[in-house]
């Protein structure tokens, strides 16, 4: 609204529903300097001041305050309901270009008010005895502003950016309260080098150290220059043990030294102990599809019970896998693709928005162009589940009539059942069903009508 300067940002908050935008937030800051990059993170929070609607939280790591250090960063936390701003965010720290807001994340109630809380990434802030770059994270009370912890990583090294990528877990260590997940895809092992990358778990209760990945000597201590942590993301219990687990992505990862590629793994680990559960690869060994850039948890697609993962790459494709197994479920393109059109590099699950009981998604394309003269100002697409192919069983395979006069007017019957055995929606596209010979009739006109997952239709046949 109204002038603004260069790169001053904006969000929109939209129904997924209908496409109604809601709400359209701004800096608090906006026109006191140029390059605010207000957006830049943005994250949906758990209700932070009791009015029972999920709230809003917004990084602009570019913003500069009057008098302070240039580029030290901000957040800001608006309410979901009303669009009003609830609370300014500041770096304690800040730093010349500290970069406070390149990440943030709202997480379930951490200090036990029984609110929504929030984290806040400066990968470019180091404490004073620590190397360059190497990364803070700020935890701070959603309902009152207040910080509740500054986490640092405990391998600190330069150009670590511990921050890189956060997430709230679901509680991991039996204290009934939620906890945080933090990666630092340049850091280095001590075995290996060359931003291999690290990840954590902290306590959300106390800040402690809670788990450290990959642990020294397990398979995913073993590929230079992995960027292992380059997206995180925490899970509802996935084992079955109750307790919250997590996914970290090595964009440029590979399952082992002799495999192809380096195109990309997303790793599951058990939140509690820190064992690796699963290992997600793609069917791509092209290095350039970067499988993992952003992660994201869907609420359940597949009505298993567990949420899913939707994972992001550099290619244009998302991809859409089971979080408990880590089976493939489904691939996500651009319905206007175009070269370097920017689609899934930042891809989002949705509750359920279209009244079907599943999770939907949502993939931004940061650079399409809609249309219109304006070059590359971007689009953002809802998709709405079931995502699944339909699986198409016919029984019988085959069907005998048996011997038949055709003088006879009494046709011989018999039936043809299909079932729809996947989770997607069977379309009869085109003309449908046919006979090809005109001694076979159906009773009656067939029903083509979308046959739902699950579903059964007969159809009978005369000749």
């Amino acid at each position: 609204p109204g002038l603004a300067p260069a790169n001053a940002g904006r969000v929109y908050v939209v129904d997924a529903s209908t496409g109604e935008t809601i709400h359209t937030f701004s800096s608090p800051n906006e026109g006191v300097y140029f390059n605010n990059v207000f957006g830049h993170a943005v994250s949906s929070v758990p209700d932070t001041n009791g009015d029972g609607a999920w709230d809003i939280l917004v990084g602009a790591y570019y913003e500069t305050q009057v008098f302070d250090a240039t580029s030290s960063g901000a957040a800001y936390l608006f309410d979901g309901a009303s669009g009003e701003l609830l609370h300014s965010f500041y770096s304690p720290n800040r730093q010349f270009h500290g970069w406070f807001g390149w990440t943030v994340s709202g997480c379930d109630d951490l200090n036990g008010d029984g609110r929504g809380d929030v984290l806040v990434g400066a990968i470019q802030e180091p404490r004073s005895e620590e190397p360059i770059l190497a990364g803070t994270v700020y935890v701070f009370d959603g309902a009152t502003g207040d910080l509740l912890h500054e986490l640092f990583s405990p391998n600190a090294r330069a150009n670590g950016r511990f921050g890189l990528a956060l997430s709230g877990v679901p509680d991991t260590d039996g204290d009934g309260l939620a906890d945080v997940v933090v990666g630092a895809p340049g850091e280095e092992t001590i075995r290996r080098t060359g931003a291999s990358g690290k990840a954590y778990i902290f306590s959300g209760s106390s800040g402690e150290l809670l788990q450290t990945f990959p642990r020294k000597g397990e398979p995913t201590d073993v590929s230079w220059a992995q960027l292992f942590g380059s997206a995180v993301v925490g899970f509802e219990d996935l084992n079955g043990d109750g307790r919250g687990d997590i996914a970290v992505s090595a964009p440029r990862g590979r399952l082992n030294q002799t495999s192809l590629g380096g195109a990309g793994i997303v790793y599951i680990f058990d939140g509690a102990t820190g064992d690796q559960l699963n290992a997600i690869s793609p069917t791509s060994n092209d290095s350039k599809l970067s499988f993992g850039t952003s992660l994201s948890a869907v609420p359940d697609t597949n009505l298993d019970g567990y949420d899913d993962l939707l994972i992001g790459s550099n290619l244009q494709q998302a991809f859409l896998h089971d979080g408990r197994t880590g089976f493939y479920l489904w691939k996500f393109e651009s319905p206007n693709e175009e070269t370097n059109g920017g689609f899934a590099r930042i891809p989002a699950g949705l509750p359920d928005a279209n009244g079907d009981g599943r999770g939907d998604i949502l993939i931004g394309a940061e650079n399409e162009n809609p249309g219109t003269d304006l070059a590359d100002v971007g689009q953002s697409y809802a998709f709405f589940s079931p995502f699944l192919a339909p699986i198409l069983n016919v029984e019988p395979q085959s069907i005998d009539f048996g011997e038949h006069s055709v003088t006879r007017h009494d046709p011989t019957i018999s039936t043809l059942r299909l079932t729809n055995e996947g989770d997607g929606t069977l379309e009869f596209v085109g003309s449908g069903v046919q006979l090809y010979h005109d001694k076979f009739t159906f009773s009656e006109p067939p029903d083509l009508s979308p046959l739902p997952g699950g579903a059964t239709r007969d159809f009978t046949l005369h000749f």
